[in-house]
């Protein structure tokens, strides 16, 4: 019996150093991090929280309680409140209304639940000044997401789809599978339930855990680590893609006021995995793999492909992207004070002024003039882009770091007009002020400057 013990206990070591040395090596997050457990009271989400406590992190818990399975859905969450409350953990939890599971129910459920979860993490996140959000997947779900990507038809990034770091997202227990995870709640007495739903196979995750995987270990027993570790893989293989391709687009595209101009085109079909390159480049206006397929099949001068927001069009051996009907901002020099209008019909108006009247309205901001520094320009976000926001006292973000924290989506942040002096951002429209033109008590001269979107 002592000698079981003493096994038991060595796994569970062994277990909490193979989650220690991950985050370390991934640099998921330190001891002086705020972390916040999204908690279902499944096996998994408990014995990440357990795991992370043992190891000696700041956690607190958040739990979700979208009521479409009636008692059980309670259970749940009496669960993870009553561990929180004997480990003294902070609690928080939403509770779905009626209202939010009729909208959930409206079309795809699992996609309508994660978005409120999502939702529910960021506000979290934000009231309380957590740091990151952990999540408990695993190896296994590692290997499901890899095999539903696969049927999907996905590249790389699809198939090494669950990575260690998502934004303010972080997963711990990657490196571990189902089973250890199971064995670690039953020889540490970790309370968990089972959620009913996970065992029905007209959910494509469910078919595949349940029927597939099982199928495929009898024949292939390391099929499930396998898959796994080709997913590991794929994702230091699509950060590589990652970086040559950010380092081949300095070489062939450049910025204009009409939009993105790419160059040569007859030489970038040559190039090895043209495709996935140029798909890198153009993905982030809305055009998809297949459209790339025919841009690289296309010789014609003048063929147009459009996006959502953007169009494409060849002008001999050149690929230009520019707005589309939704993304009409334009680049515009603005000298000094005036009026100035854009083809979408929006005015930006910038005016000095006597008498300092502030106003509430997000469209109009009053600023120190001796500050401004003309010339600036009109237009929309540019990688690099970064602003000192008001009441930061003088510490720059960057502005790709704004679009996350604001939940903006990445197509959008073209819709997003930005008043700059080269990649310094005054005014984020309709957002945020940049503390250098904030009035100071050595202003002399006050502009008003107001933008008035297009009808």
């Amino acid at each position: 019996l002592t000698l079981l013990i003493s096994l038991c206990s060595f796994e569970c070591e062994q277990m909490l150093h193979k989650t220690r040395k991950f985050i370390e090596k991934e640099q998921l997050f330190t001891k002086g991090h705020h972390l916040l457990a999204a908690v279902s009271g499944g096996v998994d989400s408990m014995v990440m929280l357990d795991v992370l406590c043992t190891l000696g992190y700041s956690v607190g818990v958040c739990h979700l309680n979208y009521r479409l399975r009636g008692v059980d859905s309670d259970e749940d969450c009496s669960l993870v409140k009553s561990y929180c409350s004997k480990k003294n953990i902070d609690f928080h939890m939403f509770k779905a209304s009626e209202e939010d599971i009729r909208e959930m129910k409206k079309g795809n459920l699992q996609e309508k639940a994660r978005t409120m979860r999502y939702h529910f993490f960021e506000d979290v996140m934000e009231r309380f000044n957590y740091d990151f959000t952990c999540l408990a997947h695993h190896s296994d779900d590692v290997a499901e997401t890899f095999l539903i990507n696969a049927l999907r038809g996905s590249g790389s990034k699809g198939l090494a789809a669950i990575a260690p770091i998502r934004d303010k997202y972080r997963r711990p227990l990657l490196p571990l599978s189902k089973e250890e995870i199971l064995r670690y709640a039953y020889k540490n007495t970790v309370p968990f339930r089972q959620d009913s739903t996970n065992l029905e196979t007209r959910y494509n995750r469910n078919f595949l855990r349940n029927d597939v995987l099982p199928l495929l270990t009898k024949r292939f027993p390391a099929a499930t680590r396998s898959l796994a570790e080709s997913s590991f893989l794929l994702q230091n293989e699509f950060r590589l893609l990652e970086y040559l391709a950010t380092l081949e687009s300095e070489k062939w595209m450049e910025e204009n006021p009409e939009g993105l101009a790419i160059r040569q085109i007859s030489e970038i079909r040559q190039i090895p995995g043209a495709v996935s390159l140029l798909h890198h480049w153009l993905q982030l206006y809305g055009f998809s793999k297949d459209q790339v397929k025919k841009m690289l099949d296309t010789h014609e001068s003048g063929a147009q492909f459009a996006s959502s927001t953007h169009t494409a069009y060849f002008d001999r051996d050149h690929l230009y992207i520019r707005n589309g009907e939704k993304m009409d901002l334009e680049f515009l020099h603005i000298p000094g004070p005036g009026i100035y209008r854009t083809s979408a019909g929006n005015t930006l108006i910038i005016k000095k002024i006597q008498d300092i009247s502030f106003s509430k309205d997000p469209y109009i901001e009053i600023v120190d003039g001796a500050s401004i520094r003309f010339p600036l320009t009109l237009r929309t976000w540019r990688k690099g882009d970064r602003i000192c926001p008001l009441g930061m006292d003088g510490r720059h973000k960057m502005m790709s770091d704004w679009f996350i924290e604001k939940k903006i989506p990445v197509f959008k942040k073209k819709l997003v007009p930005l008043l700059c002096k080269g990649q310094d951002v005054f005014w984020i429209i309709g957002y945020r002020l940049s503390e250098k033109l904030r009035l100071t008590a050595s202003t002399r001269d006050v502009f008003l400057v107001q933008w008035v979107p297009g009808e």
